[in-house]
């Protein structure tokens, strides 16, 4: 191969990698929600089930309101997806978004509290 062939071969292959992470990027963008439910029985209901470590119980008012209490909405949102004290980073579901985590724990809170948490 010859010097311009070098270029142009060089030339295409990032133009390949360029459309190839464009099109990661789209397909990414594009893609539908996970179910919350399915998050929450997955990821979630190993510890908050019974309260491990003072997880809030799902649908158990009086453990969401002494959460709610203490942190706001966006705290509440921002400890589980980045971890804090005895929460993990993300519950353990490294390929959650910030809004997965956010409807998972909607999907917990009681009835009368839904609502609270909105995903960003």
């Amino acid at each position: 191969m010859n010097r311009i062939e070098v270029k142009q071969a060089r030339y295409h292959s990032r133009l390949l990698c360029v459309v190839g992470l464009l099109l990661t990027a789209f397909s990414w963008a594009q893609a539908e929600p996970r179910d919350a439910e399915e998050i929450v029985a997955r990821n979630c209901l190993g510890c908050h089930t019974s309260g491990a470590g003072g997880a809030p119980r799902p649908q158990h008012l009086g453990d969401w309101q002494a959460l709610f209490s203490r942190y706001s909405e966006q705290q509440v949102v921002d400890h589980a997806y980045e971890g804090r004290g005895r929460m993990p980073a993300r519950g353990f579901c490294s390929d959650c978004s910030r809004d997965d985590i956010a409807r998972a724990i909607e999907v917990m809170l009681p009835e009368s509290m839904r609502g609270r948490i909105v995903a960003e």
